[in-house]
């Protein structure tokens, strides 16, 4: 039972993150913006491919040339999620947080990143607050449903 939550949560984190690495004007900002580009172009392929170690590296690599491009702050912090640097994906979301705000895809993101530490309720707290600020949006609202159902299997000692 515990595999088939593990493979609903990294299907479910590849349509998280695939969101909220969207770029959108005005998130990208600065003299390096193209080479910024071409780094969060890099490093969104890396992502999809599963090498998150690699896609951190390249979004690294445009924070270091532009500080202020919010998308790779998210986009980095998701590929720290997928490796399990907890610590350090928590500096990238209140980096990108300082940036742009709690939006609705950076609420959704952090609350899936304590869904993956077993976290439920700060991942309750992040995923509520996302949802009211976007009760339409399918990525919160499917999370809001993993998060339940992780919880009720929990509950029915379905883990291990």
């Amino acid at each position: 039972m515990m595999c088939s939550i593990k493979a609903v949560v990294v299907v479910l984190l590849g349509v998280a993150v695939s969101g909220c690495v969207t770029t959108s004007s005005g998130l990208t900002a600065g003299t390096d913006a193209v080479h910024s580009e071409s780094s969060v172009k890099s490093g969104l392929k890396h992502f999809n491919r599963d090498e998150y170690g690699l896609a951190a590296r390249d979004f690294e690599q445009t924070i270091m040339k532009n500080p202020a491009d919010a998308s790779a702050w998210v986009a980095l912090a998701a590929s720290y999620d997928r490796i399990g640097r907890f610590d350090l994906s928590d500096r990238a979301y209140l980096q990108a947080v300082s940036l742009v705000g709690e939006t609705p895809q950076l609420l959704n993101n952090e609350g899936f990143s304590y869904m993956l530490r077993g976290q439920l309720s700060k991942a309750r707290m992040k995923l509520e607050a996302a949802h009211e600020l976007d009760p339409e949006n399918p990525v919160i609202n499917d999370n809001l449903k993993l998060l339940k159902s992780s919880a009720g299997l929990l509950r029915q000692g379905g883990g291990t």
